[in-house]
Protein backbone atom coordinates (compact mmCIF):
# COMPACT_ATOMS: atom_id res chain seq x y z
CA UNK A 1 0.00 0.00 0.00
CA UNK A 2 2.83 2.39 1.19
CA UNK A 3 4.20 1.58 -2.25
CA UNK A 4 1.32 2.19 -4.20
CA UNK A 5 1.28 5.74 -2.37
CA UNK A 6 4.91 6.77 -3.43
CA UNK A 7 3.97 5.71 -6.86
CA UNK A 8 1.25 8.10 -6.59
CA UNK A 9 2.50 11.18 -5.46
CA UNK A 10 5.57 10.82 -7.49
CA UNK A 11 3.34 10.63 -10.40
CA UNK A 12 1.69 13.77 -9.15
CA UNK A 13 5.06 15.64 -8.72
CA UNK A 14 6.48 14.49 -11.76
CA UNK A 15 3.28 15.59 -13.87
CA UNK A 16 3.66 19.05 -12.13
CA UNK A 17 7.09 19.60 -12.81
CA UNK A 18 7.19 18.96 -16.36
CA UNK A 19 3.75 19.42 -17.46
CA UNK A 20 2.35 22.01 -19.86
CA UNK A 21 1.59 25.30 -18.38
CA UNK A 22 -1.73 27.37 -18.76
CA UNK A 23 0.03 29.38 -21.41
CA UNK A 24 1.80 26.56 -23.07
CA UNK A 25 -1.59 24.90 -23.20
CA UNK A 26 -3.49 27.13 -24.75
CA UNK A 27 -0.66 27.36 -27.63
CA UNK A 28 -1.07 23.92 -28.10
CA UNK A 29 -5.15 23.84 -28.13
CA UNK A 30 -5.99 25.97 -31.30
CA UNK A 31 -9.48 26.81 -31.24
CA UNK A 32 -11.35 25.08 -34.14
CA UNK A 33 -12.89 27.12 -36.55
CA UNK A 34 -16.59 27.10 -36.28
CA UNK A 35 -18.50 24.51 -38.36
CA UNK A 36 -22.07 25.50 -39.77
CA UNK A 37 -24.10 22.65 -38.91
CA UNK A 38 -27.42 22.66 -40.36
CA UNK A 39 -30.68 22.73 -37.81
CA UNK A 40 -33.14 19.91 -38.41
CA UNK A 41 -35.81 22.34 -39.45
CA UNK A 42 -33.57 23.42 -42.25
CA UNK A 43 -32.93 19.78 -43.61
CA UNK A 44 -36.26 18.82 -43.61
CA UNK A 45 -37.17 22.06 -45.29
CA UNK A 46 -34.81 20.98 -48.09
CA UNK A 47 -36.05 17.29 -48.26
CA UNK A 48 -39.22 18.96 -48.73
CA UNK A 49 -38.40 21.55 -51.30
CA UNK A 50 -37.37 18.50 -53.28
CA UNK A 51 -39.32 15.58 -52.31
CA UNK A 52 -41.25 15.20 -55.49
CA UNK A 53 -38.35 14.91 -57.66
CA UNK A 54 -36.88 11.60 -56.83
CA UNK A 55 -40.79 10.44 -57.51
CA UNK A 56 -40.84 11.63 -60.96
CA UNK A 57 -37.68 10.21 -61.47
CA UNK A 58 -38.03 6.77 -60.48
CA UNK A 59 -41.69 7.39 -62.24
CA UNK A 60 -40.43 7.92 -64.96
CA UNK A 61 -38.00 4.48 -64.30
CA UNK A 62 -41.04 2.24 -63.73
CA UNK A 63 -43.19 3.66 -66.53
CA UNK A 64 -40.18 2.94 -69.58
CA UNK A 65 -37.91 0.46 -67.82
CA UNK A 66 -34.92 2.84 -68.03
CA UNK A 67 -33.44 6.12 -66.24
CA UNK A 68 -33.92 9.42 -67.86
CA UNK A 69 -30.77 10.57 -69.74
CA UNK A 70 -31.92 14.13 -70.30
CA UNK A 71 -34.33 16.45 -69.78
CA UNK A 72 -35.79 16.16 -72.82
CA UNK A 73 -36.72 12.44 -71.69
CA UNK A 74 -39.48 13.86 -69.73
CA UNK A 75 -40.53 16.21 -72.47
CA UNK A 76 -41.40 13.87 -75.00
CA UNK A 77 -44.86 14.53 -74.36
CA UNK A 78 -45.90 10.48 -73.67
CA UNK A 79 -44.57 10.93 -69.60
CA UNK A 80 -46.87 12.73 -67.05
CA UNK A 81 -44.53 14.69 -65.44
CA UNK A 82 -42.72 17.12 -67.36
CA UNK A 83 -39.65 19.00 -66.68
CA UNK A 84 -42.00 22.75 -66.48
CA UNK A 85 -43.81 20.39 -63.32
CA UNK A 86 -40.53 19.46 -62.03
CA UNK A 87 -39.06 23.28 -61.75
CA UNK A 88 -41.52 24.12 -60.35
CA UNK A 89 -41.70 21.73 -57.64
CA UNK A 90 -38.65 23.16 -56.17
CA UNK A 91 -39.77 24.97 -52.86
CA UNK A 92 -38.53 29.33 -53.73
CA UNK A 93 -35.03 29.72 -51.71
CA UNK A 94 -33.86 26.64 -53.07
CA UNK A 95 -31.79 25.37 -55.84
CA UNK A 96 -32.01 21.65 -57.02
CA UNK A 97 -29.58 19.96 -59.00
CA UNK A 98 -30.48 16.85 -60.94
CA UNK A 99 -27.42 14.76 -62.54
CA UNK A 100 -28.75 12.57 -64.94
CA UNK A 101 -25.85 9.66 -65.03
CA UNK A 102 -25.61 6.68 -66.39
CA UNK A 103 -24.81 3.99 -62.95
CA UNK A 104 -27.10 1.77 -61.52
CA UNK A 105 -28.88 4.39 -58.97
CA UNK A 106 -29.87 6.51 -62.38
CA UNK A 107 -29.47 9.68 -60.77
CA UNK A 108 -28.07 12.04 -57.74
CA UNK A 109 -29.77 15.16 -56.62
CA UNK A 110 -28.55 17.95 -54.28
CA UNK A 111 -30.39 20.93 -52.53
CA UNK A 112 -28.74 24.23 -51.87
CA UNK A 113 -30.46 26.69 -49.27
CA UNK A 114 -30.20 30.38 -50.76
CA UNK A 115 -28.05 31.51 -48.01
CA UNK A 116 -26.39 28.87 -46.27
CA UNK A 117 -22.69 27.60 -46.99
CA UNK A 118 -24.25 23.83 -46.82
CA UNK A 119 -26.22 21.96 -49.05
CA UNK A 120 -27.70 18.17 -48.92
CA UNK A 121 -26.81 15.76 -50.81
CA UNK A 122 -30.36 12.79 -51.36
CA UNK A 123 -28.99 9.47 -50.02
CA UNK A 124 -28.91 6.79 -52.36
CA UNK A 125 -32.12 4.92 -50.44
CA UNK A 126 -34.09 8.72 -51.39
CA UNK A 127 -34.67 8.50 -47.39
CA UNK A 128 -32.25 10.67 -45.77
CA UNK A 129 -30.27 13.92 -46.75
CA UNK A 130 -26.42 14.10 -46.00
CA UNK A 131 -25.08 17.57 -45.72
CA UNK A 132 -21.99 18.65 -48.16
CA UNK A 133 -20.26 22.20 -48.61
CA UNK A 134 -22.09 23.75 -51.08
CA UNK A 135 -19.06 25.14 -52.75
CA UNK A 136 -17.20 22.20 -53.20
CA UNK A 137 -20.66 20.29 -54.46
CA UNK A 138 -20.27 23.59 -57.16
CA UNK A 139 -16.73 23.35 -57.86
CA UNK A 140 -17.35 19.52 -58.34
CA UNK A 141 -20.10 20.08 -61.17
CA UNK A 142 -17.95 22.22 -62.81
CA UNK A 143 -15.41 20.33 -62.40
CA UNK A 144 -16.85 17.27 -64.10
CA UNK A 145 -18.23 19.28 -66.91
CA UNK A 146 -21.72 18.79 -66.92
CA UNK A 147 -24.19 20.10 -69.38
CA UNK A 148 -26.45 22.39 -67.34
CA UNK A 149 -29.56 23.42 -68.15
CA UNK A 150 -31.96 25.74 -65.83
CA UNK A 151 -35.44 25.73 -65.40
CA UNK A 152 -36.27 28.00 -62.41
CA UNK A 153 -34.97 26.44 -59.32
CA UNK A 154 -34.10 23.26 -60.88
CA UNK A 155 -30.73 22.52 -62.61
CA UNK A 156 -30.63 19.79 -65.19
CA UNK A 157 -27.19 17.87 -65.14
CA UNK A 158 -26.17 15.43 -67.93
CA UNK A 159 -22.46 14.27 -68.57
CA UNK A 160 -21.16 16.10 -71.93
CA UNK A 161 -20.78 14.23 -74.77
CA UNK A 162 -17.84 14.23 -76.90
CA UNK A 163 -17.82 17.04 -79.46
CA UNK A 164 -20.17 18.98 -77.23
Amino acid sequence: MRYRLQILLFAVIFSGLFGCSDSEEKTLKQPEPPRQESSKAEKLEAFEAIKSLPRVVQGYKAFYRHWPQSMQDFDNGEYFFDSDYMAESVTKGFTAYLALTNDPTGYKLWVLPERSSLGYQLSEDGRNLNEINADLLRSEINRNDFKQVQKGQLIFLTAKKLGE
